[in-house]
């Protein structure tokens, strides 16, 4: 990861965990969409669940849901929300370019839905590259994935972004779509004015 997240959980400087409740709610009205299109039940994984907001809101909507995250601390609070909740929710301690490695073999199932809020675009190319190797392992042709980033663009230490392109480019196993953009007052911190979040959905190709 391009920022050390682990680091900055221990220290409490999470100026995204701020932004959950109101992504939250736009993700609840996306899953609507999603829940027509794949089989009760199927497979969810969030990958950079974080404090696990968006992997416990699948869970309530009966997804099979899965967390991964790299930042150990934020793992542990999100178990202790899903345990406090009493949702049956797996939490992974793994590397999302390198997950055929680091996801326990039983995590390693066929994933019908995959979350991406932030985590693909605070990536490097070559962790890009990487990253669209390992989800596309881990889905079959239909797995659809909702995905949020920042615009492309130098904001100091804070993700650089991604756009259309740059998913196309790195991802060329799924087909893109754009849903729509989001209100820059659902993004905390200094460069949220030139942000402009983007939703997108992805549907892995045959």
């Amino acid at each position: 990861m391009a920022i050390p997240y682990a680091l900055l959980y221990r220290v409490g400087f999470t100026p995204w965990e701020r932004a959950r409740p109101v992504l939250a709610g736009r993700l609840g009205a996306l899953l609507r969409t999603e829940e027509l299109a794949h089989p009760e039940g199927s497979s969810a994984l969030d990958i950079g669940c974080g404090t696990g907001e968006y992997v416990l809101q699948l869970a309530e909507r009966g997804w099979r849901s899965c967390g991964i995250d790299t930042a150990a601390p934020a793992l542990r609070r999100a178990r202790e929300l899903a345990e406090t909740r009493r949702l049956p929710v797996e939490f992974h301690r793994a590397d999302v370019t390198d997950l055929r490695r680091t996801l326990p073999s039983a995590a390693r199932r066929d994933y019908r839905l995959l979350l991406d809020i932030g985590c693909f675009h605070g990536l490097g190319a070559r962790q890009r590259q990487r990253y669209g190797a390992e989800i596309t392992a881990l889905t079959q042709p239909g797995a659809t994935m909702l995905l949020f980033a920042f615009a492309p663009g130098r904001r100091g230490p804070t993700p650089h972004g991604a756009g259309r392109i740059d998913l196309e480019r790195h991802l060329p196993g799924w087909h893109v779509d754009e849903i729509g953009s989001t209100a820059e007052s659902s993004v905390p911190g200094p460069h949220a004015a030139d942000a402009a979040p983007q939703w997108y959905r992805l549907t892995r190709k045959p």
